[in-house]
């Protein structure tokens, strides 16, 4: 809350913080043994590059190659995900294992270094300090976690709170490096100057005879 020279009190609301790296924007891995993945979303309005970084479940790692070219467009999606997954293809073939209840996924980059987690049920299991995961472990069969989109970045929405942040899925949705990116992230709107807002507190009181 702040306040001009002429009294009036102008409230400020903050926007959220728009996502800095990529994030783990679905995950699937409680119909089959088979049929797991996790897809990665860059909800930055730059490439990324995700050589070399890897998608940890509590039983297995799968590692983006070191060489070559590995970058990810800007507000696009990269699939992880065993070769019978569903959706679109899959940018990296793995053998994923992911554990119905108390469990998680990771993103981390080529040091080791944890650049995103989704965890859901209880106690936090593999998840950094301070990142609360989904409540409830998704019952077995057709189910999915999906970020939740962060209007105008996608699927961003990155508040370290996995109920907030994601929603329970019935259908796969996954995208790929092929699928169309995100729209472009509009500019932010320019804050009027203070000179501007201290016209709205000039009153204008007619003459009186």
């Amino acid at each position: 809350d702040t306040s001009n020279e002429s009294g009036l009190s102008a409230e400020v609301s903050a926007l959220p913080l728009a996502p800095t790296s990529v994030l783990i924007s679905e995950v699937w891995g409680w119909e089959s043994t088979t049929t797991e993945w996790a897809e990665l979303y860059n909800p930055t309005d730059s490439p990324i590059d995700i050589k070399g970084w890897k998608v940890v479940t509590n039983t297995t790692t799968n590692t983006i190659p070191s060489t070559g070219t590995w970058t990810l467009p800007a507000r696009s999606f990269y699939k992880v995900g065993d070769t019978a997954s569903e959706g679109a293809a899959n940018d990296l073939d793995a053998v994923m294992t992911v554990t119905n209840t108390n469990s998680f996924i990771r993103l981390e980059n080529a040091s080791s270094v944890v650049i995103d987690a989704v965890g859901w049920g209880t106690g936090g299991i593999g998840l950094p300090a301070g990142t609360t995961p989904y409540a409830t472990s998704p019952a077995s069969g057709k189910r999915g976690l999906s970020r939740n989109p962060g209007s105008p970045n996608g699927n961003g929405t990155d508040t370290d709170d996995c109920n907030s942040d994601f929603t329970l899925l019935t259908s796969s949705s996954a995208r790929n490096l092929s699928s169309a990116a995100e729209p472009a992230t509009p500019a932010a709107p320019t804050a009027p100057s203070p000179q501007l807002q201290n016209i709205a507190a000039e009153v204008y009181v007619p003459c009186q005879l």
